[in-house]
């Protein structure tokens, strides 16, 4: 039986974190939702998106500032708006209205039998509130688990309605790149790096933390030329906007592709080989 998305948050978890109740933080995120279309109405008419919705100004290709602007002032601006109400309105709404099941979600039943889930290191880097992966801890088996976020009000809400489960689950805050100590089995990166400075810096983390013959999910949005979300930096749009460019930074790291998403060319799913599979058994 699923998750019943919507019941999964009490309103002891909504007092505890936004101080109101589930029905009074949807009615709010109606408001701000309605306020974030008007803003973003604007935004595709002229250069930057309203800092007051956003707390980050973005600029357009033909702007020559762009290289200038995506330094690390632009990098605090970021972790300013990760950390705002408003993006953790947008990702628990976002979280109620996710349905589909995720390829990394079928793709960890195939991998690991389900007598040894129980002992198979995972994380979610850049979890958010991600159903599937949640899915993954309670009902799928894989209690050996990491959520790990920037630390905004969303991912304390996901704290609180995890600790009513009582397994042995670790949550760490990304406040910087190298927060990663343990080594895992599994990792999830799933529509995280567009979002960060250095992307390689990233892949080149995960690849430090998996064991051998472990793997690696990564789903990136890189091909966001036309501005349509403010916090993909375009610092990286222009770097990978090629599949290949962004494929070939991950293998120079140490990765090889694994399982590439149907119909295209792209790899979801990558393997850092090692002497012996030790993470993989057959049944």
């Amino acid at each position: 039986m699923k998750i019943d998305k919507f019941n999964f948050f009490s309103d002891s978890d909504f007092i505890l974190v936004f101080n109101m109740t589930k029905n009074e933080f949807l009615e709010k995120w109606d408001f701000e939702l309605q306020k974030f279309n008007n803003d973003f109405t604007k935004f595709k008419k002229s250069f930057f998106l309203n800092l007051t919705t956003w707390n980050l100004a973005y600029l357009q290709d033909q702007l020559s500032m762009r290289e200038a602007y995506y330094s690390e002032r632009a990098f605090d601006n970021l972790k300013k708006y990760y950390s705002s109400d408003a993006f953790a309105y947008m990702l628990l709404r976002r979280a109620f209205d996710t349905k589909d099941v995720d390829l990394y979600q079928t793709m960890s039943k195939f991998l690991f039998p389900k007598n040894e889930r129980s002992k198979i290191r995972i994380i979610n880097y850049g979890c958010g509130v991600s159903f599937p992966y949640i899915e993954m801890v309670i009902e799928d088996g894989f209690i050996n688990a990491t959520f790990a976020d920037m630390p905004h009000k969303t991912f304390s809400l996901l704290q609180s309605a995890m600790e009513k489960f009582n397994l042995p689950v670790e949550f760490i805050k990304i406040e910087s790149d190298d927060v990663l100590v343990k080594q895992y089995d599994f990792i999830i990166c799933d529509q995280v790096l567009e979002h960060v400075l250095e992307p390689e810096n990233i892949v080149k983390e995960f690849y430090e933390h998996v064991s051998d013959n472990g793997f690696l999910y990564l789903d990136v949005w890189m091909d966001d030329m036309n501005g349509q979300d403010p916090t993909h930096l375009r610092i990286n749009t222009e770097r990978y906007n090629r599949p290949e460019n962004f494929i070939n930074m991950v293998k120079n790291v140490g990765f090889e592709p694994f399982l590439f998403e149907p119909d295209t060319s792209t790899p979801k799913m990558w393997i850092k080989k090692g002497e012996k599979l030790n993470t993989v058994k057959s049944n």
